[in-house]
């Protein structure tokens, strides 16, 4: 093999043992931040409204349109759903799916029981179909 070109650097190989963190990023702790007893109050009413969005007739069979939660909660409250969301996507707690509404694709999320959830957890979205 030849030496390197002159200003070239040598390409060099790491092997990843599984457990070991691939960014220095991942390897820092991270800080717990204690949240405002005021503010986790409204987070969790705000949660409250949102699971009980899934219990109203008119979404019983198709999920919750992206737009009605817009509509429901407002630009401020619905960006606030985001974490919330996730944190139920991350469970396998709600499922999305794409649909049409009001005359245009949209996602359309339903909520799945704990159970149902439980049975599936670990299991990744191709596992789960």
């Amino acid at each position: 093999m030849a030496p390197p070109a002159a200003g070239r650097k040598r390409p060099v190989s790491v092997k990843v043992e599984p457990g070991m963190a691939a960014n220095a990023a991942a390897a820092r702790p991270r800080k717990l931040v204690k949240m405002d007893p005021a503010v986790e109050a409204k987070e969790e009413e705000l949660k409250e409204r949102f699971v009980a969005m899934f219990s109203e007739p008119m979404y019983a069979i198709n999920g919750v349109p992206s737009s009605a939660i817009k509509t429901k909660f407002g630009a401020e409250d619905a960006d606030r759903l985001q974490p919330i969301i996730n944190q139920f996507l991350a469970e396998s707690r709600l499922a999305m799916s794409e649909g049409r509404g009001g005359g245009k694709n949209e996602l359309f999320f339903t909520l799945v029981s704990e159970e149902l959830a439980t049975k599936f957890k670990g299991l990744d979205k191709p596992c789960v179909l």
